[in-house]
């Protein structure tokens, strides 16, 4: 079905495609990730290991198998170290 816009919205992966879900679920998980990540350098912070111990320890084994993690992890690590790591 063709709207106004030209768009048709009963395919699959249309235009519009849940945009609004999509966002929601996205926001979702990356505030899990970064929660998770959180707590694992505050527990590391708090027993001295921030910043090179804990970006080589740290491994944030939940998502291990994630696209790209063994290059943000390190980079989101250092972030929570600079929270972290100042006694915050």
């Amino acid at each position: 079905m063709n709207t106004q816009d030209g768009h048709d919205r009963g395919r699959l992966g249309g235009v519009d495609s849940y945009s609004r879900e999509w966002e929601a679920s996205l926001k979702k998980r990356i505030r899990t990730i970064l929660q998770d990540a959180s707590a694992e350098v505050q527990a590391a912070a708090r027993t001295g290991r921030c910043w090179r111990p804990a970006e080589k320890k740290v491994k944030l084994a939940k998502y291990a198998d994630w696209p790209g993690n063994e290059i943000a992890r390190p980079l989101v690590v250092h972030r929570y170290c600079a929270l972290w790591g100042r006694g915050a």
